[in-house]
């Protein structure tokens, strides 16, 4: 579960008066009695690392960051209803989430796969275009040689 940010949770100890620890000294921040202090916060899981950095109170990681689906954020908004009588119960994520998990992870899945080939086969079509302005170019002067040379060459670095 996230947790707040330890600058904020400094801030907000500092304005009630209390004791904190110091921001960097990473072996108090590892005792239990500071790592269970520090309140578990909602984030929302469909968003940016852009986003969670600038409104949702999170640190920039090194890890490449991937959103997840508005549906999933909506299971997981649901379990931190502070309210116990609305919030989702556990029994009701296994009746209407568990089983359709797969298939949306599946279909997650491929929607990326498929913006790689899209942004792959972009960059071809560009490529080609260049190439073909360039033979244009090279016939309307007569010399078709260098083009046969430099197509050679990116034939054989293709492979």
């Amino acid at each position: 579960m996230p947790t707040q940010s330890k600058q904020a949770f400094i801030a907000a100890r500092k304005k009630a008066g209390k004791v904190h620890p110091p921001l960097h000294d990473r072996r108090v921040w590892l005792r239990p009695e500071w790592r269970q202090r520090l309140p578990t916060v909602y984030r929302p899981l469909n968003v940016t690392m852009r986003e969670l950095v600038r409104d949702w109170d999170a640190s920039e990681t090194g890890r490449s960051y991937t959103p997840y689906s508005n549906q999933l954020n909506t299971w997981y908004k649901a379990l931190f209803n502070t309210d116990e009588k609305s919030r989702i119960t556990a029994k009701a994520l296994v009746e209407n989430y568990v089983p359709t998990i797969d298939s949306d992870i599946d279909i997650v899945e491929m929607k990326q796969s498929a913006k790689v080939s899209f942004k792959a086969s972009e960059r071809l079509r560009a490529r080609v275009a260049t190439r073909q302005a360039t033979r244009q170019a090279v016939s309307e002067r007569g010399d078709t040689r260098s083009i046969n040379q430099d197509l050679e060459a990116e034939i054989v670095a293709m492979l």
